[in-house]
């Protein structure tokens, strides 16, 4: 108990320099309600802004984890088409046909297939589970689905850069947050063991 007491008077007499050095008193400064010295706000609004950065790092995944399941539907979709063009010899141009069977599972219909196809301007090619198509329109629709997946590769990229700004901002406001609790320990721990 004597070495409470010991500390507290302590902590007054560190609290009485501060002011006679600075002008203010410790716990001049209130933070939400909170009376609170500059050094504790201080390392309370670091935390904050890391924080407030965490909260951008999240739809910035699902948005690229989004854009990664759509890359891969278009890729199955223009494997399917180089299969089904493979089929065309010379100038055949009578339609064929490919089964979707080897792309189609829980998380990829026909119906999804066939949104594709529809976005890129071949609508009702998708038969059941199989894709018909003409040797033109399959050459056609192969170059407009390469034309989407760059189009998406190149926004992924946009997107990556910009997540890896956020992590880094990230990253550098929880260095600093950690710098600043760190050095406010120290602080503290000299200004007592100099009493």
């Amino acid at each position: 108990m004597a070495d409470s007491v010991g500390q507290i008077g302590r902590v007054s007499v560190a609290e009485d320099r501060f002011m006679a050095n600075w002008g203010v008193k410790v716990f001049d400064y209130t933070h939400r309600g909170v009376r609170t010295d500059l050094q504790d706000m201080l390392v309370s609004i670091s935390q904050r802004r890391a924080l407030a950065i965490e909260d951008e790092v999240i739809p910035l995944q699902k948005i690229i984890s989004r854009r990664n399941q759509r890359l891969e539907q278009y890729g199955a979709v223009l494997s399917k088409l180089t299969e089904l063009q493979t089929q065309y010899t010379g100038d055949d141009l009578t339609g064929k046909s490919v089964s979707l069977s080897g792309v189609l599972n829980s998380s990829f219909s026909a119906d999804d297939f066939a949104a594709i196809m529809a976005s890129v301007g071949y609508d009702g090619v998708v038969k059941g589970s199989t894709l018909e198509m003409s040797k033109p329109a399959v050459e056609g629709a192969v170059a407009r689905i390469k034309s989407h997946i760059d189009e998406m590769n190149n926004s992924a990229q946009k997107d990556m850069t910009r997540l890896q700004a956020v992590v880094d901002r990230r990253d550098e406001s929880f260095s600093t947050a950690t710098t600043l609790m760190t050095s406010v320990s120290d602080t503290r721990s000299s200004t007592i063991k100099n009493m």
